[in-house]
């Protein structure tokens, strides 16, 4: 099951108007992997796996789901077929409780005769939450009641089931703290090791070092893919995504300094446009002989 290729998508594009948001990109996500993808706001990495998770179509391109053409209708058909999608913004429905959120799409299974059991539905929601480890949050709770925090905890339970294959977590721990990052990160460690995969969305670098075993950095040139690889054991990954994609994370210095991070077998890197390729390769090529900058 290692390597084995569970989402392709290949040549995809996406414009609004005039504004181009992704320009021919290609990504492979294997089963059992936890795939870091970090760039700088407008890069494209939410644009390319929200097309994935159903929230918006392509302009062109071809998506493939366990081998088969993937044509999700909605992020609802997308979740029941194995692919959710933890959005940064708020995504919880007002006005009704949590148990009712966490099965939103799915009342017919606790319906007899057009009538929801709630008493049914309130359990089994009791017991999701508990599985996950959140005992603060209960099943009758109003969404409203709770803190935007406890919402988004209420977001990542209704996300993830025995079903989902590939969980994709879009900047979600901005909202979280340490103990609700745990959590997410415990769901994340188990879904790797039952052999499905985690695609987690950031611009921290930090947080992707600390949860992700392969980086993927969009906007990032192939050449220098390739010069950075043998600077780790972590696999780094090109994922050139939209035009005039500008300077990351602060220029060169920033950049240097990320690449010294290898030494904990991490390769984080973002290209700054106003450097040629050349250049910047010298300067990494100067670190991975021990040369100080």
């Amino acid at each position: 099951m290692a390597h084995e290729v569970i989402f392709e998508a290949k040549h995809m594009h996406k414009a609004f108007g005039p504004t181009i948001a992704l320009k021919d990109v290609d990504i492979k996500i294997c089963r059992g992997e936890i795939r870091g993808l970090i760039g700088e706001n407008g890069s494209g990495k939410s644009t390319i796996m929200s097309i994935a998770a159903g929230m918006q179509p392509a302009t062109s391109g071809e998506m493939f789901y366990k081998g088969e053409a993937w044509h999700p209708k909605s992020m609802v058909d997308s979740q029941h077929q194995g692919i959710s999608m933890i959005l940064q913004e708020a995504n919880t429905i007002p006005g009704v409780t949590v148990a009712q959120n966490l099965f939103a799409g799915r009342e017919k299974e606790f319906s007899v005769c057009g009538i929801i059991n709630m008493s049914k539905m309130y359990k089994e929601a009791a017991a999701l939450l508990e599985k996950f480890g959140i005992t603060h949050i209960h099943a009758r709770d109003r969404i409203d009641s709770l803190t935007f925090e406890d919402r988004k905890l209420t977001e990542i339970v209704r996300c993830v089931d025995d079903n989902t294959q590939i969980l994709v977590v879009d900047e979600t721990t901005t909202a979280l703290s340490r103990n609700g990052r745990d959590i997410l990160y415990a769901v994340m460690k188990k879904m790797k090791e039952e052999g499905k995969s985690v695609i987690f969305i950031s611009h921290d670098l930090d947080e992707i070092m600390e949860a992700s075993v392969i980086i993927a950095i969009a906007g990032m040139e192939g050449a220098l893919a390739s010069v950075l690889g043998g600077l780790a054991d972590c696999p780094v990954i090109a994922v050139p995504t939209s035009v005039g994609y500008g300077a990351s994370f602060g220029g060169l210095s920033s950049l240097l300094t990320m690449i010294n991070s290898c030494a904990n077998g991490i390769s984080v890197v973002n290209i700054d446009n106003g450097y040629g390729a050349g250049y910047i390769a010298t300067q990494i090529n100067r670190l991975a002989v021990g040369e100080k900058r």
